[in-house]
């Protein structure tokens, strides 16, 4: 940390006109002991806190198993079905590109 503030000194530049605040000011060197200060003790409490892991639910379920929910889709039987064969043939549109035209086979 920085030395103390010296008041008379303050006092005495005070008088001789030097500005009070900004940069090379007559309490620049209070405001940065009272900033060093703080922030020490500000990372003292910080270090001496305990480190307790954070739960999106309260303490009381934290012991409670869990157990995995079964998916609604699993005893869900899909049907299969085969597709027709597809036929594409293009054809130039109206701008000129090609466009795909799908034909199914009769049925």
């Amino acid at each position: 940390m920085t030395e103390k503030f010296d008041f008379e000194q303050a006092l005495a530049d005070l008088k001789a006109g030097k500005p009070i605040t900004g940069k090379d000011s007559v309490l620049g060197p209070l405001v940065k002991q009272l900033t060093e200060a703080a922030l020490e003790a500000e990372i003292d409490t910080h270090l001496a806190q305990e480190v307790t892991p954070k739960t999106p639910y309260p303490a009381s379920l934290a012991m409670l198993p869990v157990t995995p929910m079964p998916s609604p889709l699993a005893a869900v039987e899909f049907p299969t079905m085969a597709l027709p064969d597809l036929e594409v043939s293009t054809s130039k549109g109206a701008s000129g590109l090609l466009v795909p035209i799908p034909t199914l086979p009769p049925l």
